[in-house]
């Protein structure tokens, strides 16, 4: 018999256990340079269950709204190079924006945000005050945080959870007529806590342009932050006055949610979904659908069309067996394909029951390809040991 090579991608069968995997520094990729590019939603957006053995089937997303990217250097500042790299990005005092290099490090125990250097910015205040010689003086320069705040801790696997606390501070000095204020040295006061929980794993799969991807092998990850903002001048708080024109409050409190679906080998989030201010409905989505494959047989039947063949037990740890029903004799062949087509291991056997030793597959997902006389099959398999 001829051995047949060439198999598209085939779609999972609707059966699935998922193999739950976990994430470490050698399987998590970050680069000092990275461009992350990305398409995003603000409607039709599902929040993702929680819990173990979860689908999470995101191919009907609306077409993306929009696109962006972020992209990242390596950490060369002086009193940064400890670090891996950063990116640039603003943040918001009232309504104007504030940009700094945002320094992140990997190491062995996880991805943290680690500090920050403003540039120097010089604001005229004449929207929010109506002098026209107010100003706010931003001198920038380094911050390192308080404590680390992580981002994806080592070796995280479905139940882990971790809590950051930490501060980040932005001296400036204010002049603002009205108040008797010249070059009054302050600093606004950000103190956050961000708890980050492994709530599920499961297997997820994206739109793509001309399909969807193959299912990926996922941890989800939520992070539920929340930041309390303050004004000081001259080492005690602002007055309530001055907050107001800035249309900011003492204390403000402020709660965001967010799910991330990390994979193996990805340099950043498969999906990453932004939830309300209650933390129930979904209105952001993003995604980099180039650094996914391509399910080219999405939609394609996975049944036996006789009924007689059956591949147990599926997961499979050490042996697999195939039986295509009593006095079958005819020649088979049974290749084994991981999920990017190639093959990995093939057997010819004229038995109607065929053990097949798979102890020296890693665990994942795989194909098994099964071509005799009587008919064609191919079934999806998971190996966990």
């Amino acid at each position: 018999m001829k051995k047949n090579t060439t198999l598209l991608l085939f779609s999972f069968a609707a059966f699935y256990s998922a193999s739950q995997i976990t994430l470490t520094q050698s399987n998590t990729p970050h680069a000092p340079s990275y461009i992350d590019a990305r398409v995003y939603n603000n409607t039709g957006i599902t929040t993702p269950a929680e819990g173990a053995n979860q689908t999470y089937d995101y191919t009907n997303l609306p077409t993306p709204t929009g696109n962006g990217q972020v992209e990242f250097f390596p950490a060369v500042r002086t009193g940064f190079t400890s670090y891996t790299r950063y990116n640039v990005a603003n943040a918001q005092l009232a309504n104007f924006p504030l940009t700094s290099e945002y320094y992140t490090e990997s190491n062995p125990t996880g991805i943290y945000y680690v500090g920050s250097y403003m540039f120097p910015q010089n604001i005229n205040l004449v929207t929010v005050t109506g002098g026209v010689n107010d100003s706010i003086v931003f001198p920038g320069g380094d911050f390192i945080y308080s404590s680390l705040y992580s981002e994806v801790l080592f070796p995280n696997n479905y139940g882990d959870s971790d809590t950051s606390n930490y501060t980040h501070l932005s001296s400036f000095n204010l002049t603002v007529a009205a108040f008797a204020l010249n070059q009054t040295p302050g600093y606004s006061k950000e103190m956050i806590r961000s708890i980050v929980e492994t709530v599920g794993y499961g297997q997820l799969t994206l739109p793509m342009n001309g399909g969807q991807s193959i299912p990926y092998d996922v941890l989800l990850l939520k992070y539920k932050n929340r930041k309390i903002d303050s004004l000081f001048l001259n080492g005690a708080p602002a007055p309530p006055a001055l907050i107001s024109a800035f249309g900011l409050t003492q204390g403000d409190t402020t709660y965001n949610t967010v799910y991330k679906f990390y994979g193996e080998n990805f340099e950043s989030p498969l999906l990453t979904i932004e939830m309300d201010q209650s933390g129930l409905n979904a209105t952001f989505s993003s995604y980099d659908s180039t650094q996914l494959q391509l399910d080219a047989g999405a939609g394609l039947s996975l049944n036996s069309p006789s009924g007689n063949v059956r591949i147990f037990p599926n997961p499979a740890s050490n042996q697999l067996v195939v039986s295509t029903g009593p006095n079958d004799m005819s020649e088979k062949q049974i290749i084994i394909y991981d999920l990017l087509g190639k093959e990995v291991k093939s057997i010819s056997s004229n038995d109607s029951q065929i053990n097949i030793e798979v102890q020296n597959l890693t665990n994942g997902t795989y194909f098994i390809h099964i071509n005799s006389s009587k008919e064609t099959v191919t079934q999806k398999i998971v190996i966990h040991k």
